[in-house]
């Protein structure tokens, strides 16, 4: 009887194993083919796992505890980064993620959604994202006053993750009323490639985060409006991934955990 008890055990741990061994096969091989506005292509990605759902859902409280403004966005950012099977991930624009995030949605839960107890169908909405070329990548500027030059372009996600990542060690709170001020020169930094003045020019590229906010603090205060009239300007593109229409309803759809509860 023991020894019964024994080889049942063994075999419901080969099977456990076996399974395991299975479901990592079929994640490995499983993609989902996503439109990028700012590309205007298809690219693979893997589909959201039950794992990284849950951490989408539950991540806004787990921001709340950092004292961090961007850990949540930290989140959605490395999903979309790790889950991009093409070595186009690197060329992924910051303005692709609602529309990224909004196909996951529609392809893990399905093409209805309730906002504030209407429902809208996701489907349509996300069929309409290829009939607008996007030309946002042609949109590089360079800003200019009184002597002082500062070249923008929009950045990638994998920037904007990589500077988010590096906020805790600048600004320890970034949740507070007192932040404000430092998410504004933070966001500042995140479109800025260079800036020249006189016989310097300083690639921001080459800078901490820390560096490129100290610069950003010099300049004039005409020139940093410049750069958030820029920065407008490029989230515009952004716009008809998140406004979803629907008969004479006209809705911002959430880009955030109520997306995929």
């Amino acid at each position: 009887m023991i020894f019964c008890n024994i080889l049942i055990t063994i075999n419901m741990s080969n099977d456990y194993k076996n399974l395991l061994q299975e479901l990592q096969k079929h994640n490995e091989k499983a993609t989902v083919s996503l439109y990028i506005p700012s590309a205007n292509t298809f690219v693979n990605f893997k589909p959201l796992s039950v794992k990284q759902q849950t951490s989408i859902i539950t991540g806004v409280m787990n921001s709340h505890q950092d004292k961090n403004a961007y850990a949540y966005q930290n989140i959605l950012d490395d999903i979309i980064l790790k889950n991009c099977e093409s070595e186009q991930s690197d060329q992924i624009l910051a303005i692709d993620r609602a529309s990224i995030l909004v196909q996951l949605r529609l392809l893990t839960i399905g093409e209805n959604m309730e906002i504030e107890g209407v429902e809208y169908n996701l489907k349509k909405h996300v069929d309409e994202f290829t009939q607008t070329v996007s030309d946002v990548r042609t949109q590089e500027q360079t800003l200019e006053y009184e002597g002082i030059n500062v070249d923008c372009s929009p950045p990638t996600l994998k920037h904007e993750y990589n500077v988010n990542v590096e906020v805790p060690q600048v600004f320890k709170n970034t949740t507070d009323k007192e932040s404000v001020s430092n998410i504004f020169l933070i966001e500042l930094t995140k479109y800025v490639d260079r800036v020249s003045f006189s016989d310097n020019q300083i690639e921001f590229g080459e800078l901490t985060l820390r560096q490129k906010i100290q610069i950003c603090e010099m300049l004039p205060m005409v020139l940093s409006q410049k750069i958030v009239e820029y920065i407008e300007q490029i989230r515009e593109y952004e716009t008809p991934h998140v406004k979803l229409v629907q008969g004479d309803k006209t809705i911002e759809l959430p880009i955030d955990s109520q997306l995929f509860n």
